[in-house]
């Protein structure tokens, strides 16, 4: 169980992450109302149909979206890893450590420094668990993207629907956790008590 001070401690960092995390699933939906401000209005005509739109673009990039899919549950799996945990746990917790080179909410040294040593070390992954989370999110955004590209070039608005709605399940189901995740660290063999 995590202290009340560790929780309150972690509550901008936790609200820093859920901004960027919301920021990325409004960027999906954002990407298909391009599209369908660009595509959606117009009715296809036959001569549109016979121009020889580019078939094999939409199946090639959703298989490039399902590989990128794939790519980030393997990233995941591999960040999170008990052994790179176990590894940033070793090292020395310390403030600076902590907020160097983050944004993540300018969390107060008075209150770091209150908190005991097992949770400073569990504190400073933090900034770790966000770096981690952001480039899974990137991942899973970019599948909206590749609907876009496909939407554009096919100039058909319905291609970027089922991407759209790939990324915001994908990213739905990987909102910031930072609190449930320090509690997974804790049961680690040999992690902070």
């Amino acid at each position: 169980m995590l202290s009340p001070d560790l929780k309150n401690f972690l509550a901008p960092m936790v609200r820093t992450m859920t901004i960027i995390w919301g920021a990325m699933m409004a960027a999906s939906i954002f990407y298909v109302f391009i599209a369908w401000f660009i595509f959606g209005p117009a009715e296809q005509t036959v001569a549109d149909a016979e121009a020889g739109q580019p078939g094999p673009i939409a199946p090639i990039l959703g298989v490039v979206a399902f590989l990128v899919i794939v790519a980030s549950i393997i990233l995941e799996r591999w960040w999170f890893s008990g052994p790179r945990i176990m590894a940033k746990l070793a090292e020395t917790p310390a403030y600076e450590r902590l907020v160097a080179g983050q944004n993540t909410g300018n969390p107060s040294r008075d209150q770091f420094e209150s908190l005991p040593e097992s949770e400073q070390e569990l504190a400073c992954l933090v900034p770790y668990y966000q770096t981690g989370m952001i480039i899974i999110w990137a991942m899973r955004e970019s599948v909206a993207v590749l609907g876009l590209v496909g939407a554009i070039v096919t100039s058909d608005f319905m291609v970027v629907v089922p991407f759209g709605v790939g990324a915001l399940a994908f990213l739905a189901i990987k909102m910031p956790r930072p609190v449930a995740f320090l509690k997974q660290v804790r049961r680690l063999p040999g992690a902070a008590a």
